[in-house]
């Protein structure tokens, strides 16, 4: 019998970990969501574009945070067994960038603007990239692997439509990420 051992996708528990060290901060610290949260209005403020990387920081309670790192985790588990460290890394800053980009432009008409604070455009690219890694790699998917990366096409529906700037933006991480990993011919990113 082989001994199987157990994949833990460091970069996306190495993520989780950060995350709920910014929602306990959240929690505790009022202020936080004040240094990271996104506004429409920070694309033309240079001093706030930090805000472009800080925005996945603030985390709305405990309960999202466990939504966000379930989709980390298991995501993560399918992508990192075969894609590079590099590209991995690449994935979170675009998605990161790309999402709140396209947010902050579209949200530009809003008469009061929007403050957008998540890790969701960070799990739709881990889900995009999942998914096209999966369906490349299907025959060496785990029992478990297929059955979440079969029920995960359902999450498609439960994107926000709340607000049409994040909707927007989500849909284009999602896109993005499946083209992008789609046109991988670089060895250097799959493993």
């Amino acid at each position: 019998m082989k001994n199987k051992r157990i994949f833990l996708p460091k970069y996306s528990i190495f993520l989780i970990l950060i995350l709920f060290v910014s929602t306990m901060l959240t929690l505790f610290w009022d202020k936080f969501y004040n240094i990271v949260l996104l506004r429409p209005t920070d694309l033309h403020d240079p001093k706030n574009w930090y805000r472009f990387l800080t925005y996945p920081l603030y985390i709305n309670g405990l309960r999202t945070w466990l939504i966000v790192s379930i989709s980390l985790f298991f995501f993560g588990g399918i992508i990192e067994k075969r894609l590079s460290s590099k590209f991995i890394i690449t994935l979170i800053f675009f998605s990161t960038l790309f999402g709140g980009l396209i947010y902050a432009i579209i949200n530009q008409e809003h008469t009061i603007p929007l403050p957008m604070g998540t890790a969701h455009m960070i799990s739709w690219g881990y889900w995009a990239s999942a998914i096209v890694i999966g369906l490349k790699f299907r025959k060496e998917l785990n029992l478990i692997e297929k059955i979440l990366l079969s029920l995960s096409f359902v999450g498609v529906f439960f994107i926000s439509r709340d607000n049409l700037g994040f909707f927007i933006a989500s849909l284009s991480v999602i896109v993005s990420i499946i083209l992008i990993t789609l046109l991988i011919k670089n060895k250097n990113w799959v493993q």
